[in-house]
């Protein structure tokens, strides 16, 4: 007999048939420039801030903001910015989301 499925698992199991709009890249602010929204690894301190105001900047006039954040917290998205959202305040909203499971 298969075992059953923990509430974390379900929840990362789309539901059938899928509901979830499909995000037209085409509009994205950032698709010109994708590479802007993924800080280098090695980039640090006030250089590495500066960079990811500006992606953060550029999600701010995004049509696709809120769908795009929502696609990157479903998918639990570990890098780059997605959405206006950046790795710290992603993982920031997954703390408090385990948080109350709890």
């Amino acid at each position: 007999m298969a075992r059953k499925m923990t509430r974390d698992e379900r929840a990362r199991v789309p539901s059938y048939p899928e509901r979830r709009p499909v995000l037209d890249v085409a509009q994205a602010a950032c698709r010109p420039v994708p590479e802007q929204m993924y800080p280098p690894d090695a980039m640090r301190g006030p250089e590495r801030r500066a960079w990811v105001a500006a992606a953060k900047a550029l999600c701010r006039a995004c049509p696709l903001q809120s769908p795009c954040q929502a696609e990157a917290l479903r998918n639990r998205e570990p890098y780059g910015v997605w959405g206006g959202l950046d790795e710290d305040d992603r993982e920031a909203i997954f703390g408090q989301r385990e948080q109350v499971a709890s």
